[in-house]
């Protein structure tokens, strides 16, 4: 595994507009942050964003935050990829996940299904078609027949990622991935579930995790420990209740002793009390799924990470004090999404940046 001490920025999670993506990368760049990621969601194309950050920096990477198996074909996906790095080699990473069924089912209309078997052979046919082959594949979830990228293989390829939260996922990145990228990994998480779960798909594959990067993704906020906690609350809220229909983040919260808030936070959202869940959430619960305090106290936990076993941390700069549907049955129907003020978020994510880097 890679030696620890990595720290990358994920930027425009919550509609930023791009302008302001792109100054705040230059910003993450003069800092020194490795690598700067770029979710797909609702937010826009990451490959595009990723491209523009590149071409306004001298040498922070850009990577995908990730991108969803179900919304490209693995050709598509490919000559973008390949595409990134050609015009700036060396800087692109790959991050791919299944992502939410209901974004999958809902948004590009395709089932949700067999999503190991999917992410084995998307990544198989992948690395064939950046390596330059002729890729004819006849899978169990996918089919290519006759495709060549019709440029010289890359000399330095990207690296691919895996977004996992589960067990089995996490085992099918140490297998095949070059990299892991999770999500509110507790530092419980990381050193019981992640690191085994990696090292039995390397034991699986018989390879080495030298080299492998081990990151996940922290909502962050930079204050006063007191303020930091408090803007943090609104944002774990809404993890957590979406971790009540999200198995593997459900399991993370339990394991981490957080069942009992589990149940209250969805009790209250049920009955659309959401003062009642944001109230229900503790800093104790603040400190183990997120970064959030004071700049020593944020650079303590990125240290407690890198103990457990990460060798990448990614700031997640995330508007900090509110809370909004993460999908269409996140919340009942009569609770309004609270509003982003984008110049207070944009200050949030330059504060963060700032003592950070």
């Amino acid at each position: 595994m890679t030696a620890p001490g990595h720290v990358d920025v994920m930027l425009g999670v919550a509609g930023l507009p791009g302008a302001e993506v792109v100054r705040l990368a230059r910003r993450a760049d003069a800092k020194r942050f490795r690598a700067v990621w770029i979710p797909e969601i609702t937010f826009g194309d990451a490959m595009i964003t990723d491209a523009v950050i590149a071409a306004n920096t001298t040498r922070i990477a850009v990577g995908t935050g990730v991108v969803g198996i179900f919304s490209r074909s693995p050709v598509v996906m490919a000559m973008q990829i390949y595409s990134l790095n050609e015009f700036f080699p060396g800087r692109a990473m790959l991050g791919i996940g299944t992502q939410a069924p209901g974004y999958v089912t809902n948004w590009h209309g395709v089932p949700y299904e067999r999503v190991l078997t999917r992410m084995r052979d998307y990544i198989h046919i992948l690395r064939r078609i950046l390596s330059g082959e002729r890729v004819t594949f006849e899978g169990e979830t996918l089919r290519v027949r006759n495709f060549r990228l019709m440029k010289p293989p890359l000399a330095d390829p990207p690296r691919i990622y895996i977004g996992a939260i589960a067990p089995r996922m996490i085992q099918l990145a140490g297998e095949i991935a070059d990299g892991v990228f999770g999500n509110f990994y507790t530092p419980q998480y990381i050193r019981e579930t992640v690191i085994p779960n990696l090292e039995l798909g390397a034991r699986r594959a018989h390879r080495s995790l030298d080299g492998f990067d081990i990151g996940s993704s922290y909502q962050t906020v930079v204050s006063t420990e007191h303020d930091a906690v408090a803007q943090m609350k609104p944002i774990v809220m809404m993890y957590v209740a979406g971790a009540a229909t999200t198995e593997a983040y459900c399991d993370m919260a339990r394991r981490a002793g957080f069942g009992k808030e589990l149940d209250t936070i969805a009790a209250a959202i049920q009955r659309s009390d959401m003062a009642t869940a944001v109230a229900t959430v503790t800093p104790e619960m603040c400190r183990a799924f997120t970064i959030c305090g004071t700049a020593d106290e944020a650079r303590a936990a990125i240290a407690e990470r890198y103990r457990a076993g990460l060798t990448a941390v990614m700031l997640n700069l995330f508007p900090p004090g509110i809370y909004w549907r993460l999908n269409e049955s996140h919340f009942p129907p009569d609770v309004a999404d609270q509003t982003i003020d984008m110049c207070d978020y944009a200050r949030a994510c330059e504060i963060t940046i700032d003592a950070l880097g």
